[in-house]
């Protein structure tokens, strides 16, 4: 790409001519739904990490997802580690408008969970209007 400047708006075919596919380092995710077709977990490549207490590790990326009645996700659940998961909630109001998002930083004794709560507001449009 060197013949490019920069600035220069690539387009798909000037693109095209310089990507090459690459068995050994391309990425596949793997989708996997349930039987309302909605996506139930995304599963990637296996990767190597290191843990403190377990040592080398391979674990596949993987996100998961739980819904509602009404089809809207509520729970999703990210893998970070080999056994740990990042967590996030979200609640919709009578609209079906997304009203809340707790993601989890950590598990407190209990069952209490400790996180960064988003709550989202809407107009009288639908439109959303404040975010906080």
């Amino acid at each position: 790409m060197n013949d490019i400047k920069v600035g220069t708006v690539i387009s798909e075919s000037m693109a095209a001519g310089r990507i090459t596919g690459n068995g050994t380092y391309d990425r596949t995710l793997t989708r996997y739904f349930d039987r309302q077709g909605r996506v139930s977990k995304v599963v990637g490549d296996t990767v190597s990490i290191y843990d403190s207490s377990l040592g080398a590790k391979s674990v596949a990326q993987e996100t998961r997802f739980t819904y509602n009645e009404f089809g809207d996700v509520v729970k999703e659940r990210t893998r970070i580690d080999y056994d740990d998961w990042a967590e996030k909630y979200t609640y919709y109001n009578q609209a079906g408008q997304k009203s809340a998002q707790f993601d989890v930083l950590k598990k407190l004794s209990g069952g209490r969970e400790q996180g960064y709560l988003t709550e989202f507001s809407y107009n009288a449009f639908g439109q959303l209007s404040k975010k906080k």
